[in-house]
């Protein structure tokens, strides 16, 4: 009886500091249609984890490796969409300021960063994690662009990885010209905006099969001058598995308690401290009614799935009155005008 030996050769690793395990249980990971039917095609198969996924193909021995049976051929891409599995992925993410709702995450091993020995899918090689370098303009179906403009101009879009491209003629009229394009036959991926051969912008198209709460994107490729550390297959087909991560900062902000002396008049001031390990500096002021104190940590503090125990509040004597205090909920995330985002907790002594 004959046996077919499958093995993983990549993997990708959602990884978030919010969660205790370091890994993101809020994303669900899973193939584009045109992947699936790419895969299908090549003989490999997908498997979905609880944080992420894993690409598997039929191999056979080759020394002390291990070789695919069929070669994929070079410029071969991958696309996996991220949908939020628990509705709760954007209130516990670290988003960059500039992100505008209804942009697209797209992760990519053709970036040449690398982590404690493992490939990231991120482009930040200082934060190493989910940045704005990560975010791009959604277009799907159609666009439309107007700008600004001295003269008639050429607009044009242009997929990078297919080549395909869709060119319009722009009238100026008062002062701007705009083009309209219909999409929908496009390939999808990365795109070039041009006016008058000049690139304005780089978009992400989405073919109109990809559903609508799609998140993000992960491309995986394999192309012969790839980094090696992001390379999984050798030119030959020996498998040189590789597990990405696409590491997510926790959301930030400055954890404040409001207390409120309601029951114990012999108290004259407050403080909130935690000790080592991982001390925690809050400075207290008093509030703008007789007996109320506010305390705001000195730094913005991320939020956990593990709360955060022995943060103490004490009285003018450092006796301490309530030895935890409550860590934030999403629900108490609020920014001010200045931009800052506090955490705000309501105690009543």
């Amino acid at each position: 009886m004959a046996t077919i030996k499958y093995t993983s050769i990549f993997e990708v690793q959602l990884q978030h500091t919010y969660f205790t395990s370091g890994m993101c249980m809020s994303l669900a990971m899973q193939p584009t249609a045109g992947t699936m039917q790419l895969m299908q095609r090549l003989g490999l198969k997908f498997l979905a984890t609880p944080f992420g996924g894993a690409v598997y193909a039929n191999v056979e021995k080759s020394g002390n490796s291990l070789r695919l049976k069929s070669l994929l051929p070079p410029n071969t891409m991958f696309q996996f969409m991220l949908h939020d599995a628990s509705g709760g992925f954007y209130p516990i993410t670290e988003w960059p300021l500039a992100y505008q709702p209804g942009q697209l995450m797209v992760f990519s091993n053709q970036h040449n960063n690398v982590q404690g020995g493992k490939p990231l899918l991120v482009k930040n090689a200082t934060t190493k994690s989910f940045g704005a370098d990560d975010l791009f303009e959604k277009v799907q179906g159609s666009y439309t662009f107007t700008k600004a403009f001295a003269t008639d101009a050429t607009v044009a879009i242009t997929l990078q990885n297919s080549g395909q491209q869709f060119v319009q003629e722009a009238l100026r009229y008062k002062g701007k010209v705009s083009a309209s394009f219909n999409l929908a036959p496009a390939d999808g991926g990365f795109a070039e905006l041009s006016l008058n051969g000049a690139v304005e912008k780089t978009l992400y198209v989405l073919p109109l099969t990809t559903p609508a709460n799609t998140l993000g994107i992960i491309e995986i490729v394999y192309k012969t001058n790839l980094p090696a550390s992001h390379q999984f297959l050798t030119p030959s087909g020996i498998v040189n598995a590789k597990t990405y991560a696409i590491p997510f900062l926790a959301a930030m902000a400055m954890w404040r308690y409001k207390v409120k002396r309601q029951f114990n008049d012999a108290i004259t001031s407050v403080s909130v401290e935690k000790d080592n390990p991982d001390a925690i500096a809050f400075s207290t002021e008093a509030g703008s009614e007789v007996g109320s104190f506010i305390s705001t940590s000195n730094n913005a503090l991320p939020l956990r799935q593990q709360p955060i125990t022995g943060i103490a509040l004490k009285n003018q004597a450092q006796k301490i009155i309530i030895p935890h205090l409550p860590n934030p909920n999403l629900q108490q995330i609020v920014a001010h005008a200045d931009g800052t985002r506090y955490a705000e907790m309501l105690i009543t002594i």
